[in-house]
């Protein structure tokens, strides 16, 4: 059986999107695959910084769904 380890660099690197859930791909980042171990991953979502004009709405930094997924 295969296995997808993925490891990021800590709190001192990040992943920043700006986007919002109004969309299925809105998160940062998306796995669909079963058997996959994500560690050390740091994300920003950027959607609701900024401009006080913007309406502020529920983010998702990170979806995982897979089996055996951690």
């Amino acid at each position: 059986m295969s296995c997808i380890f993925l490891q990021g660099a800590g709190k001192n690197t990040s992943i920043e999107w700006g986007d919002h859930e109004d969309k299925p791909t809105s998160a940062i980042f998306i796995s669909l695959a079963d058997n996959i171990v994500a560690k050390s991953i740091t994300s920003k979502n950027t959607y609701n910084l900024g401009s006080p004009s913007v309406v502020w709405r529920r983010v998702t930094a990170i979806k995982i769904r897979g089996d055996k997924s951690a």
